[in-house]
């Protein structure tokens, strides 16, 4: 991820550190605890805040293998569907909320910051995921929370999986 800028706290900031992130371009700026409290939206004070730039959205080719969410709405559980997938080898995230923001402490935290190279694609439905996997040739397995067994399978030409 590009780092855009710094934010540090004024009295534990580091000359020699500042300078470094200076030279690569990156700029730094110098803020009060109550300023910080208020970046961060936590009464616990960081000495040293990075703002990075969010990858770009999925655009190019999706791996054999990807991983559709919807309607997930724990941010820990998000966090480790994202972990698990990472050590699957799923990088792909095909998602149906187009706010989806992955970067929440909780979600990075459950990830083990797995999330930080995932690649997502975010659409306005579960439909338009389905309409493109299937275009794209994507065999589909469906799960359901509500059962131990798999409640649809409907399978398509590709040598590819969607696990949604």
């Amino acid at each position: 991820m590009q780092i855009e800028h710094i934010f540090y706290h004024i009295a534990a900031h580091d000359d020699r550190l500042v300078a470094q992130l200076t030279q690569r371009g990156i700029p730094c700026y110098g803020m009060s605890d109550g300023i910080l409290k208020k970046v961060t939206h936590t009464t616990q004070v960081y000495p040293y805040i990075g703002v990075a730039a969010l990858p770009p959205a999925l655009s190019e080719p999706m791996d054999a293998v990807v991983l559709v969410i919807e309607h997930v709405q724990s941010h820990y559980v998000l966090g480790s569907l994202i972990r698990a997938a990472s050590a699957l080898g799923i990088r792909d995230i095909l998602s149906t909320d187009v706010q989806l923001d992955l970067f929440y402490r909780k979600i990075i935290s459950a990830s083990e910051g797995t999330v930080f190279t995932a690649r997502v694609r975010r659409f306005r439905s579960a439909s338009e995921i389905l309409d493109l996997l299937t275009k794209q040739g994507y065999r589909h397995v469906t799960t359901s929370p509500l059962s131990r067994d798999f409640e649809a399978i409907a399978l398509f030409q590709k040598d590819a999986l969607t696990l949604a």
